[in-house]
């Protein structure tokens, strides 16, 4: 599925499961609003038996994938520009 904004007319689209759509003012979706599967509630409890406390608070990846965390808004600030410098940052056109 590509990524790209919402045309009007697929907004306007009269449909149940389309709940930017004018039929959906002040109603709630026909399905679960938030419903996480086994798998998800069991990665979390996983996550939550190995936490390990850390001092890294911010947190961002570069194009390729990889994940990069600070301690401080200012180390955070310096990263994303040296990810910019080094061609890594990922700019969504």
């Amino acid at each position: 599925m590509s990524e790209r904004d919402l045309r009007q007319k697929e907004i306007q689209t009269y449909n149940p499961y389309n709940t930017r759509g004018p039929n959906m003012n002040g109603k709630l979706p026909i399905g679960p609003i938030c419903m996480p599967s086994k798998t998800s509630i069991a990665a979390v409890i996983d996550l939550i038996k190995n936490y390990t406390p850390s001092d890294e608070l911010f947190f961002v990846s570069d194009k390729n994938g990889k994940l990069y965390t600070t301690k401080t808004n200012a180390e955070h600030n310096a990263l994303i520009k040296r990810l910019k410098e080094q061609g890594l940052w990922f700019v969504y056109q």
